[in-house]
């Protein structure tokens, strides 16, 4: 778990990951996320049209989580912004077209 934590805290590390040209690269901007007893399964898509799929241990998601928690606070913390959910901005433009 801490393996994960601290490639997120080490940007040397990450940019060797970005930059090697054996790692497949995929852009999301959908997500669909599906837990069993064992493990979980976490579908990434483009527009609606699934680019990826990852199997994971349920340890692994939970670290997952939790890694995305501290970078993105980070993130809203430093730039005084919040990243607004998907779902919300869909609700949103929802409500607006229904009212």
């Amino acid at each position: 778990m801490t393996e994960n934590k601290d490639i997120s805290k080490n940007p040397l590390k990450i940019d060797a990951i970005v930059d090697d040209p054996s790692i497949p690269k995929i852009y999301a901007n959908g997500v669909l996320a599906q837990l069993t007893l064992a493990d979980g399964v976490i579908v990434f898509q483009h527009y609606k049209k699934t680019v990826c799929m990852v199997s994971a241990s349920l340890p692994l998601i939970k670290s997952l989580r939790d890694n995305l928690t501290t970078i993105i606070e980070a993130y809203e913390s430093g730039t005084g912004s919040e990243i607004v959910p998907i779902q919300q901005i869909a609700e949103k433009i929802k409500s607006k077209k229904n009212g």
